[in-house]
């Protein structure tokens, strides 16, 4: 009995790799909206972080990589182009921290 261990070969990252990669790009807008970034560059690299973001959550989702983590992507990536269009404004955590030190 010869004992032969099959070994599955990988092509491709892994599910985590992927959903980090994807929430890394969707997360640049917003960091450029935290450093006080002119309005329009932040607009420009955000809608272009949300289109490749978005095909990313796509791809992942029709090879069936991700599933319900899609869903939750899809709503960061969301955000991230609400921020980035100036639609909602999030509170600057530099302030904050600035803000607590005082105290």
């Amino acid at each position: 009995m010869s004992e032969e261990k099959a070994t599955v070969v990988r092509k491709g990252p892994s599910t985590f790799q992927f959903v980090l990669f994807a929430v890394v790009i969707a997360i640049v807008a917003p960091a450029m909206h935290q450093l006080d970034v002119d309005k329009e560059t932040v607009k420009i690299v955000g809608r272009a972080c949300a289109a490749f973001a978005a095909a990313l959550v796509l791809w992942g989702m029709f090879t069936k990589m991700i599933k319900l983590v899609g869903i939750i992507l899809a709503l960061i990536v969301g955000a991230s182009v609400l921020v980035s269009e100036g639609v909602i404004e999030p509170p600057k955590i530099a302030e904050m921290i600035k803000d607590k030190r005082d105290k």
